[in-house]
């Protein structure tokens, strides 16, 4: 079993190594750069758009919401919009 194992994993070494020399040189240069980690100048711009997205999507599912209920403050509550203190006191 472990022999086979051994020559299964040569093979892929060798399939693996011939279908990325194909690429060239290049191919290694251009992943160098587009598969770098983002810089900390280029963290602070993302993070500040993904902030601006969260937003939006907050703001549209609040208009959404005031759209549902065919206006502006809360839901229609049966029992609580003519509420009164007295049961309380007596």
């Amino acid at each position: 079993m472990a022999a086979r194992l051994k020559t299964l994993g040569k093979w892929v070494v060798s399939y693996a190594g011939n279908k990325y020399s194909v690429l060239g040189p290049r191919f290694y240069e251009i992943a160098k750069v587009e598969l770098r980690p983002p810089t900390p100048g280029e963290m602070s711009k993302e993070a500040f758009l993904n902030c601006l997205v969260a937003l939006e999507v907050y703001f549209l599912f609040y208009v959404g919401e005031c759209i549902g209920r065919k206006r502006l403050p809360g839901y229609n509550i049966e029992g609580t919009t003519h509420y009164s203190w007295i049961h309380y006191l007596v």
